[in-house]
């Protein structure tokens, strides 16, 4: 899952104009652990018709993501904050997501992408919620329900048990159209796939959303 969701990423990433910023080697980035990271500093260069101000809340939304993956990384942290990416229509929290992808599979991490529209999270290399964390369409279920029968289908599927077990960073892409009782779902499977207290299980949830 992680070569399909790196390979489609950087390929996305291309085809938006980012190739002069991108690791001249996709492959080194996709086969990154974290034994042997590839050394990318992810420079982003300014849109010809970009704001300064915008420009400059990208750089920081991108080095703040990249500070929790570092802290992650480090062990120091048990349990690192998630982060949201918030902002307008078309001011590009789709593609700072993907890029802090990349960034994520060149420290050597497990990654994940998801989104609650299947369309829009296959375009991006993931898979939908429902997919990933085998949860049931039931709309009657309690979210403790729901948790214990994705459970369940995950126990019967053991690549998709064992890939989240060992996910470090989850990308939710549109996180305003997830309901709380979604989220509430992931968290509880996560926390007794990985066996810990920690929200999401100690994943870091990195999200886009759009200004409220």
């Amino acid at each position: 899952m992680n070569q399909c969701l790196g390979r489609t990423t950087i390929a996305n990433l291309r085809i938006k104009g980012f190739s002069d910023i991108l690791p001249t080697d996709g492959d080194s980035v996709i086969l990154a652990t974290r034994a042997l990271p590839v050394e990318w500093k992810c420079s982003l260069e300014k849109g010809a018709t970009q704001s300064q101000d915008s420009f400059e809340e990208q750089k920081q939304a991108l080095s703040l993501v990249r500070k929790q993956m570092k802290k992650y990384i480090s062990l120091k942290e048990c349990n690192v904050k998630s982060v949201i990416i918030v902002g307008g229509p078309g001011t590009g929290k789709t593609t700072l997501l993907q890029l802090a992808v990349v960034l994520g599979m060149a420290e050597g991490l497990h990654v994940g992408l998801t989104a609650m529209m299947a369309e829009r999270a296959k375009q991006l290399g993931g898979c939908h919620i429902n997919q990933m964390f085998c949860i049931p369409v039931n709309e009657k279920a309690s979210v403790t329900q729901l948790a214990e029968r994705a459970i369940l289908g995950l126990l019967r599927n053991p690549m998709k048990y064992h890939y989240l077990k060992m996910l470090d960073v989850l990308f939710l892409d549109e996180f305003g159209q997830v309901a709380c009782e979604y989220v509430s779902v992931m968290d509880l499977i996560l926390r007794c796939i990985r066996n810990s207290n920690a929200f999401m299980g100690g994943v870091i949830l990195i999200t886009s959303m759009d200004v409220l």
